[in-house]
């Protein structure tokens, strides 16, 4: 059921004609509040595990923080759906994956460059910040990411995503 309705929200996302048609994940001015926030949620789970098969990673069963196995390591799979900002990573995941996978979106809102970070250089990039859920985070952003990671790959979502 959670696939599915991965894949609907994903689906519903991607395929607006312009950025300017598709849902906001993001307000445009101001924080993000709970509703944006738990569509954002959504948008990076479902991103993350249409990427990660992109990729021929397999999902962790049962982990829901966008762990994946891929060539023998594990890979953390994390999103952003704008060109800036940051991407969070709970404390607690950090000694849990080798290699950070950050997929950032390009000009084109169907295609995320994949940039491979390891994770000694995730942890010594990132800072602290804080969630309303609780969880402890580290913030990393997306300059960083780019100066220092390499591009693993460029992954493009398609809008029939039933035929990954």
């Amino acid at each position: 059921v959670y696939k599915r309705q991965a894949d609907d929200l994903l689906r519903r996302l991607l395929m607006a004609e312009n950025r300017d048609d598709a849902p906001d994940v993001l307000p445009k001015k101001g924080n993000q509040d709970t509703e944006s926030g738990a569509e954002a949620c959504e948008f990076g789970l479902a991103a993350a595990l249409q990427i990660a098969r992109r990729l021929g990673a397999e999902p962790i069963p049962d982990d829901p923080a966008n762990l994946f196995t891929l060539d023998d390591k594990t890979v953390l799979v994390k999103t952003r759906r704008t060109r800036r900002g940051v991407v969070s990573i709970p404390r607690n995941v950090f000694d849990r994956f080798d290699t950070l996978l950050a997929a950032i979106v390009t000009a084109d809102p169907r295609v995320f460059d994949v940039y491979e970070m390891s994770r000694e250089d995730a942890q010594e990039l990132s800072y602290e910040g804080s969630s309303s859920r609780g969880t402890p985070q580290r913030r990393l952003s997306i300059a960083k990411i780019r100066n220092v990671g390499s591009v693993f790959k460029t992954v493009r979502l398609d809008v029939d995503l039933r035929q990954q």
